[in-house]
């Protein structure tokens, strides 16, 4: 598995200290794994505390930060990278997590979002191929991903999400980095978790993953 960036996994809230939610606390969540599994957890510490809950479940990025900024959230879980990146429209400059933690949580504080303390997970983006594929191609880091689509002429299937597809520190970031492109008709777009298909039944040569994905431990891809 490739790795492309890095990213923190925050909880993020608009609070008021000492004020006591009198109706139900919105949680937010995006579309896919990590993000259910996370705000389901954050749903039942509150509910045991006695606090009223409503979690609204699978929402792009934009979306879910849409919704912090105008108070239709309460509560979401989210990346330092992400905020930096694509909220803000920032350009990465080699900041230490710690650093982007920094500058993210004061940047968000002048419109009334405030980030908790990390939970210091790094469910980063990567690429990921079969294990197969790998040793008959000797492509097992992103410059010989990079090498082998240029001998390809870009003709290499890929699936990835709609979201990677359209970052900036998505495939445009990477392509970019890595000197290769993708011919567009052999890209297909689909909802998170269904990359993962695309791979292993052998529609994709190559799919867009996470790095907390159990599917590239599961199905040993490199």
């Amino acid at each position: 598995m490739k790795s492309l960036k890095i990213g923190l996994a925050l909880l993020l809230v608009i609070a008021v200290a000492g004020v006591v939610f009198a109706a139900p606390i919105k949680i937010g969540t995006k579309n896919f794994t990590e993000q259910f599994v996370v705000g389901n957890l954050m749903s039942i510490l509150l509910e045991n505390r006695g606090y009223d809950v409503q979690l609204k479940t699978g929402m792009s990025s934009t979306v879910m930060r849409a919704a912090m900024e105008n108070g239709d959230l309460d509560l979401c879980m989210d990346y330092t990278g992400t905020q930096w990146l694509t909220y803000t429209g920032h350009e990465f400059k080699g900041e230490t997590p710690e650093e982007m933690y920094a500058q993210v949580k004061k940047s968000d504080a002048e419109i009334g979002l405030v980030w908790l303390n990390p939970i210091w997970c790094n469910n980063t983006y990567a690429i990921a191929v079969k294990k197969e594929f790998a040793e008959e191609n000797n492509v097992y880091t992103l410059s010989d991903f990079a090498a082998y689509v240029n001998e390809k002429e870009g003709k290499v299937p890929f699936a990835s999400d709609f979201e990677f597809y359209s970052r900036p520190d998505g495939i445009i970031g990477l392509q970019a980095k890595y000197g290769f492109a993708f011919q567009p008709s052999y890209v297909t777009t689909v909802l998170p978790g269904l990359t993962f298909e695309y791979l292993n039944t052998g529609k994709s040569v190559a799919t867009m993953v996470f790095g907390t994905d159990s599917a590239v431990v599961k199905y040993g891809w490199v």
